[in-house]
């Protein structure tokens, strides 16, 4: 029986090995490089990729941006080692679940209600600026909320849990999440499906054609806790929809704070290590962490916004 268990485990974890892909360390921002506007372009390539498998939506300058959110992992799993995929494979052998039932590697993360409501707005702000100084116009909020489609979609409320990682499989540089809280900006609502069985994606054709607008556009950035240190996360997402195209582009890299904001932790069988963060220390490393993680997602975005890629004739 056991030797059936162990058996199995083997073909689970290789099936994993195919899932979880290669990783890239995340880097602390002392050491990332991006303390200038150039530098920042530089590394964008290397912290933001497109979807591989859709074709790049290009030549839009006319925005209707749908969705502004802060995704905060509350719940994670975070490998001993620095090797933060193993987590994955660590799950689905039997020793290892057994373990994480117990708590071992099972992270919660205390984000005070009233910190994590900040975020979503400066963020906003601060990707908004750099949009207009990348040459992208975003259509008024009051447009896109006045057409039809935009009533066929379906909302979730501020401070939504997304469950829908309870069972994920797929690690990251930083561990793998598990439950999230999502903050949208003021002014934008959460997008969470549609009304009549379209996906959001055919409600966002059918928008541009009512606002006559080059491509819809959803952001989701993310946020949590690595070790001791702040973390702007890898699956942060940017999401493209033209009439011709539709795909996104995501963070595939961790940035993390060389701060500690982690002020007390404490084990609890099953429910694993409580992080309580200070949230002081939080604030200010985040402030630090966003303006270039942020820049670094606008600037992709808009190279992929233009007619004819850079460095092509």
């Amino acid at each position: 029986m056991i030797l059936r268990m162990w058996r199995h485990s083997i073909v689970v974890v290789l099936g994993l090995i195919g899932l979880v892909g290669c990783h890239q360390p995340a880097s602390s921002l002392s050491k990332a490089n991006l303390d200038d506007a150039a530098k920042v372009k530089e590394a964008a390539p290397s912290y933001w990729e497109h979807d591989p498998n859709s074709v790049a939506a290009r030549d839009f300058k006319n925005v209707a941006l749908l969705e502004f959110a802060v995704e905060y992992v509350t719940e994670k799993l975070e490998s001993l080692s620095d090797n933060q995929p193993g987590v994955v494979i660590h799950e689905f052998i039997p020793i290892g679940f057994a373990t994480s039932m117990a708590g071992a590697g099972r992270i919660r993360v205390q984000i005070e209600e009233g910190l994590r409501k900040e975020f979503p707005d400066e963020m906003y702000r601060y990707f908004s600026e750099r949009a207009a100084a990348e040459g992208i116009r975003f259509v008024s909020p009051e447009s896109i909320k006045a057409t039809k489609a935009y009533k066929s979609l379906n909302f979730g409320k501020p401070g939504h849990v997304d469950l829908g990682h309870a069972f994920n499989v797929a690690g990251t540089d930083v561990g793998v999440p598990r439950l999230l809280v999502i903050e949208p900006a003021k002014g934008f609502d959460l997008i969470l499906g549609t009304k009549d069985g379209r996906s959001i994606e055919q409600v966002e054709k059918e928008m541009l054609k009512e606002l006559g607008a080059d491509a819809a556009v959803r952001v989701r950035f993310r946020v949590s806790v690595y070790r001791q240190v702040a973390s702007m996360e890898k699956w942060s997402i940017v999401r493209v929809t033209k009439d011709s195209s539709v795909g996104f582009h995501f963070a595939e890299r961790s940035l993390l704070s060389d701060e500690k904001v982690v002020k007390k932790e404490d084990f609890l069988p099953v429910a694993g290590i409580i992080k309580q963060i200070d949230s002081d220390a939080y604030r200010a490393a985040i402030k630090k962490l966003y303006p270039p993680f942020i820049s670094m997602a606008v600037h992709t975005l808009a190279e992929h916004a233009m007619a004819t890629p850079q460095g092509t004739n």
